[in-house]
């Protein structure tokens, strides 16, 4: 159903609108980190309540408002605790700089919450296939299906939920300052958070497989899009640059996988 994704397009936009205002007022552009994960929580609500009404909610859509629930709180939760009262993200700052005079403010806008806007749209194309296309008859395929997804989602879950508690806890020792996290997840990529994000996409995706009709396949768009920005975009490569010059990072990532999790080089037979 069209309709789906016309409203859905428009709730994208204005939620994106409403965050700019908010980091407009705090003067911190960087606030839209803290509200990307709940941006997808309140677009699945918003199309649970228009298939209830439209009566095309099925239960079924309950897995994966589940999934898509856990994942997007706990990410702006993590996000929010590590950020506010924080200054403003170094990408951002960088941004800030390379615009200078020549309307930041509605650069910002453009370039940054309306850009978020577009790939939370593109991004969240699973979640408006599963509303607007479900379907009626749970086949054991679809439930082999359904059972597939939920577990990637878990693994690529607990990546990231393990390597971020991780790094947390080793950025909290005094001892660890100015040294470079080698231990734990962070010891088979140096990329665990990021890895498990790219992953539990998959997990969606499959879980969108086993619950809307076969159009939902040109939601393949949806992780093939985050896989790519983590690893070649605005993930993996900001982070690779800030420490191109630290030779303790340097040393590290000479021996252990980019993004891909693999045991580090000096043990392998």
């Amino acid at each position: 159903m069209a309709i789906f994704f016309l409203y859905s397009a428009l709730f994208s936009v204005g939620i994106f609108t409403f965050f700019y205002v908010i980091a407009l007022i705090k003067d911190n552009y960087s606030l839209v980190d803290i509200f990307w994960g709940l941006s997808f929580v309140l677009l699945m609500v918003f199309n649970t309540v228009l298939a209830i009404v439209l009566g095309t909610f099925h239960w079924t859509m309950l897995v994966f408002s589940l999934a898509i629930a856990v994942w997007g709180l706990r990410l702006s939760l993590y996000i929010g605790r590590r950020n506010l009262g924080k200054p403003e993200d170094f990408r951002y700052q960088n941004m800030r700089k390379k615009w200078g005079d020549k309307f930041p403010r509605l650069q910002a806008y453009l370039k940054v919450f309306i850009t978020q806007a577009v790939f939370h749209y593109i991004l969240a194309s699973l979640i408006i296939f599963v509303h607007a296309y479900p379907v009626t008859t749970v086949t054991p395929m679809r439930t082999a299906l359904m059972g597939l997804g939920v577990m990637v989602f878990i693994v690529g879950f607990s990546f990231e939920t393990i390597g971020d508690a991780q790094l947390k806890t080793f950025k909290k020792n005094p001892k660890n300052k100015g040294k470079v996290m080698q231990s734990g997840l962070w010891k088979y990529t140096r990329h665990p958070n990021y890895f498990g994000e790219a992953l539990l996409w998959w997990g969606f995706f499959i879980l969108a497989l086993a619950l809307a009709e076969p159009i939902v396949l040109i939601g393949v768009v949806s992780p093939l899009t985050i896989n790519w920005l983590l690893r070649y975009v605005s993930g993996v490569p900001l982070l690779e640059k800030r420490y191109q010059d630290d030779p303790d990072f340097q040393a590290y990532a000479k021996k252990t996988p980019i993004f891909i999790p693999w045991l580090p080089k000096k043990e392998r037979s």
